[in-house]
């Protein structure tokens, strides 16, 4: 299991950092968080994200997150998205793939299956710049730049499968989102292109698409260490297809706060049990 997920990390790597796309839009990573209980909280620290879920009761979810996007590729787009959303959460627990095979670690995962829905709001603020270009002047050659600042409402519905071992996580994503473009502001030197697209982007928001998203994760029932990658279907609007990555880790808050619980517990009862046997020795003499 150790080598296939290390495997796997190295294919997500090696795709990731081949991001595309020169249009107005970079994706921002889901939150795939998974919830399996009541009273579930757990939070994901990324390179450039912070996310959070929690579950206030069985089976009801609630989820936030801020992220930072930067895509670098015929130029350079930035985009900060903070994101709520409340929605639905199933899961069951399942036989280890490995029924035969010991794994030597500590807190183990429950290896599980299951599903979420969840319907999301998304506020954010896009600028995008375009990359080195140079036409003829009196001069030399003259600098075209362009810049391109937006604010985007993206509203949407997201659901993933996940499906969990006990050192190893998978969860695959979809999110059908409507982005809607205000307050646009663009200035500098534009192809017609660029001009067409934009103008487009506007005019028709809000622009409804599919965005996917894939994680792997490894490690135990409190902590483990991911990478993620997002990408858009490329549509009329959006010309060309963009992806994004992030890594960090997952942390499981709920399972961290029982087992500190549980040492303090025990911890407790060992010195009544000492105090009562040197009661019992001075008896004895």
């Amino acid at each position: 299991m150790k080598q296939t997920s290390t495997i796997l990390y190295l294919l997500l790597i090696s795709i990731c950092f081949c991001s595309c796309g020169r249009d107005l839009y970079v994706p921002n990573t889901a939150n795939l968080l998974v919830l399996e209980e009541k009273n579930d909280l757990k939070a994901n620290l990324s390179i450039n994200a912070i996310q959070v879920a929690y579950s206030p009761r069985n089976n009801i979810g609630l989820k936030g997150d801020f992220g930072y996007v930067r895509s670098r590729n015929d130029g350079e787009r930035n985009l900060n998205i903070g994101t709520i959303g409340l929605g639905y959460y199933r899961s069951k627990k399942i036989s280890p793939l490995f029924k035969n095979s010991e794994i030597n670690m500590r807190r183990p995962q429950i290896p599980s299956i299951g599903f979420d829905i969840f319907a999301n709001v998304s506020y954010g603020k896009l600028n995008t710049n375009s990359g080195e270009a140079f036409q003829p002047g009196t001069f030399g050659q003259i600098p075209l730049t362009s810049s391109f600042r937006a604010d985007l409402y993206k509203p949407n519905l997201s659901t993933q499968v996940f499906w969990k071992s006990k050192t190893f996580t998978v969860n695959f994503g979809v999110r059908y989102s409507f982005l809607h473009y205000f307050n646009a502001v663009a200035f500098g030197e534009f192809t017609d292109l660029e001009l067409e697209n934009a103008a487009e982007l506007i005019r028709n928001s809000p622009a409804g698409h599919f965005e996917y998203d894939l994680k792997v994760s490894n490690g135990n029932n409190q902590i483990a260490s991911f990478i993620a990658l997002s990408w858009n279907q490329k549509s009329t609007l959006l010309k060309d297809n963009n992806s994004s990555i992030t890594f960090g880790l997952d942390v499981n808050i709920s399972n961290f706060y029982a087992d500190k619980k549980y040492k303090s517990s025990a911890e407790k009862e060992k010195p009544t049990k000492s105090k009562k046997s040197k009661k019992r020795r001075k008896r004895k003499r």
